[in-house]
């Protein structure tokens, strides 16, 4: 399973209504900080010594 598969199942629970929903916004959100952190360490711009 790939990252674009898995954000695709991500948004579409995020979409449902009630508590799955929820659940998939926060999962989503869970996901986007995750990639602006891989970023940054790609980037050079974030080390273990960065806060």
């Amino acid at each position: 399973m790939c990252w674009a598969h898995l954000k695709r199942d991500l948004t579409q629970i995020a979409e449902r209504k009630g508590v799955a929903g929820e659940l998939g916004q926060a999962l989503l959100e869970q996901q986007r900080l995750l990639f602006e952190q891989w970023y940054r360490v790609r980037d050079g711009t974030w080390n273990a010594e960065s806060k």
